[in-house]
């Protein structure tokens, strides 16, 4: 099974190892690592880290949504 297969199955509790690094220090280490296993985990750790931004910011998007249908009823 190859490791792309693996990320297929990935999970939120799955340690990367770079969980603690910045977003910039994240990047930096992705642009100049050369070990393509290293590559694969940094990406796998961006990808965790835009999934997790994409859900907050639809629940974000979805309150918003309520209280505006909430507040045109209100006004009608």
């Amino acid at each position: 099974m190859s490791k792309q297969d693996e990320y297929k199955k990935f999970d939120d509790q799955h340690e990367t190892g770079f969980e603690i690094d910045s977003d910039k220090a994240l990047v930096h280490r992705f642009r100049t690592t050369d070990n393509t296993h290293m590559r694969q985990d940094i990406s796998l750790e961006m990808n965790r880290r835009l999934k997790q931004e994409i859900e907050e910011f639809n629940q974000g998007s979805l309150k918003q949504s309520r209280i505006m249908v909430n507040l045109t009823k209100w006004i009608m």
